[in-house]
């Protein structure tokens, strides 16, 4: 590629000689980063929007190409992954005695930066540096007020830049710190602590995976960490119900043990005072008899009258101990049954006690087996529930990429042809403008002449009292030659300043405030005739009303709207940057949104 460059630049060359043209000017430089010289960066040389060359630098950043006499160029120096610079080139005013020669090349070295998302290079849109033929020099020179002006701007980019990479470093360290601190709560398996740092860390950087992995992890965690729990309550629980009725069969066994030991008892007394009352029973009748036989003995006489009597108390004796023989007998049935029938209530009661523990046992079994399915129920639905979040996502995602490739194919389109209506109009107001630039040229150096035959006036009769002069009237000679020196060259802001210094060494001094006044004079008027030319060019390009235009870029869009009533006509720009932020200006200076929206309203 840089072959071919080379040889399109000496083909042009030789076609110039053999017609006898000009001779090209040669440009030449390097192009590095802050730290190196870069090879592979491309330089176009364009003329009237149309690419006339292409050169890469070589291996050591180094680069020339040649330009013919007679135009306006701008060269745009570009690399992958740098911000564009551009620096124009004008070889127009060169005399024409003066095209055949070969003039110094031109060193033009420049230094190229990364781009960073969120930064505003519109600044860099225009040339960096401007070159152009001076008459009075014979030589090509560049624009150092310009020059001076655009390293402000890039400085002011380059600490825009500073505080983007201060506030990305506290990001990052922000981001780092809640993923560290997340990290050693996963370990410590403190669920809730590590969500909590994990979630910190996507407010920092929503974009990066690793915390959502995290925070999966973690919901997983939480979730094996409940079903754990409740499967270890519900065995506790069916533990604790198993032991209720354990103790209460235990009780209940213990309860029939008593009860059965008491009806031992109680018997085994019943039997002992039937024992006892059957022998005082035996000894009482025995003595009875005894007496009976003593009184037959001692009464026999009585026995006979007595006979009937004693056999009918006899008869009497016998039924009253057959009747508490049969109450005995009765009594001691009674207690029996009741014992038993106590027994077979114990025997009930603790058959009752293990069938209600079976039951128990069977219903929080059945019940650990439905809170299981209900939870593999519940993980099914999250897992579902999920994939199809998933998948609406991606699909919004996908309709967000194709309205957006839509609308950037739409503007585009809308901004080629409203670059083809500038052009056409561009091309009408370049004419008018070119007429106005050589006029103002012609003033300009009939100015400039007067200024340095005044100057030369003012310096001769300085040189004449300089010998006389004292150490303030010295320094203010000095101010006063530089002073003259930079407004022959009508570098006014520079003769502004040493007429400013000249009068610090001698105030009230009648010549340099003349001077300082023709210089604020000529700063105004290239002020106002710069104003009056954008006014002309705006008011011949855009129709009364609001038009508005949208320019849009990787970090930021534009939107800018012409606003032209009573034969004036403002430009004010809105500023959307990708992360946000929007800046309002009317006319370059800052105002609020609601100024740009009211303002511009159609």
């Amino acid at each position: 590629m840089r072959l071919k460059s080379i040889f399109l630049s000496f083909l042009f060359f030789l076609i110039l000689n053999f017609h006898g043209q000009s001779v090209p000017l040669r440009f030449q430089g390097s192009v590095s980063d802050e730290r190196s010289n870069l090879s592979g960066v491309t330089l176009q040389v364009s003329k009237s929007g149309k690419v006339m060359n292409n050169v890469l630098t070589d291996a050591g950043g180094r680069y020339y190409f040649e330009l013919p006499i007679g135009g306006e160029y701008i060269i745009t120096v570009s690399k992958e992954g740098y911000i564009s610079k551009k620096f124009s080139v004008s070889t127009l005013g060169v005399p024409a005695e003066m095209a055949s020669l070969r003039f110094p090349s031109v060193e033009a070295s420049l230094t190229l930066f990364k781009r960073m998302e969120g930064i505003d290079y519109s600044l860099l849109n225009q040339p960096v540096n401007k070159f152009y033929f001076d008459v009075e020099r014979e030589d090509f020179v560049y624009d150092e007020n310009h020059l001076k002006q655009m390293k402000k701007g890039i400085e002011l980019i380059k600490e825009q830049e500073k505080a983007l990479l201060a506030k990305e470093k506290e990001r990052e360290e922000q981001y780092n710190a809640a993923i560290k601190a997340g990290d050693k709560a996963f370990a410590k398996k403190d669920w809730t602590g590590a969500l909590g740092f994990y979630e910190q860390s996507l407010k920092v950087k929503s974009e990066e995976a690793y915390p959502k992995a995290q925070i999966e992890k973690v919901n997983q965690a939480l979730l094996e960490e409940k079903k754990n729990k409740e499967a270890s309550e519900l065995a506790a629980k069916n533990a604790a119900d198993a032991a209720a009725a354990k103790a209460l069969a235990d009780k209940q066994a213990k309860e029939k043990a008593e009860a059965e030991a008491l009806a031992k008892k109680q018997a085994e007394e019943k039997a002992a005072a039937d024992a006892l009352a059957k022998k005082q029973a035996d000894e009482l009748a025995a003595k009875k008899a005894a007496e009976a036989a003593a009184a037959a003995a001692i009464a026999s006489k009585a026995a006979k009258e007595k006979a009937d009597a004693d056999a009918a108390k006899a008869l009497a004796d016998k039924q009253a101990k057959d009747k508490a023989e049969a109450e005995a007998l009765a009594k001691k049935q009674a207690d029996e049954a009741a014992a038993k029938a106590l027994a077979e209530k114990q025997s009930q009661e603790k058959a009752a006690a293990e069938a209600l523990a079976k039951k128990q046992t069977e219903e929080a079994n059945a019940k650990k087996a439905a809170e299981l399915a209900a939870a593999a129920a519940i993980a099914d639905k999250l897992a579902k529930e999920k994939a199809a979040s998933e998948a609406l996502s991606k699909k919004q995602t996908e309709e967000a990429a194709a309205k957006k490739a839509k609308e950037e194919a739409e503007a585009k389109a809308k901004a080629d042809k409203e670059l083809a209506d500038k052009q056409e109009k561009d091309k009408a107001a370049k004419a008018k403008a070119e007429a106005d630039a050589l006029a103002k040229k012609q003033a300009d150096e009939a100015a400039a002449k007067k200024a340095a035959d005044e100057a030369a006036l003012k310096a001769k009769a300085d040189k004449a009292i300089l010998p006389v002069l004292g150490a303030a009237d010295t320094k203010y000679a000095s101010a006063i030659k530089k002073a003259d020196e930079a407004f022959s060259k009508r570098r006014y802001y520079d003769a502004k300043t040493a007429y400013e210094e000249a009068l610090m060494a001698k105030s009230g001094d009648v010549y340099a405030k003349t001077r300082l006044l023709e210089c604020e004079k000529q700063i105004n008027a290239d002020a106002n005739q710069k104003v009056d030319e954008r006014q002309k060019e705006l008011l011949s390009k855009y129709p009364p009303g609001v038009t508005e235009e949208i320019i849009p870029s990787e970090s930021v869009v534009i939107i800018r709207r012409i606003v032209v009533k009573d034969k004036k006509a403002f430009v004010y720009e809105k500023k959307v940057f990708n992360w946000g932020g929007i800046a309002c200006f009317r006319d370059g200076e800052s105002i609020t949104e609601l100024t740009f929206e009211q303002e511009t309203k159609k």
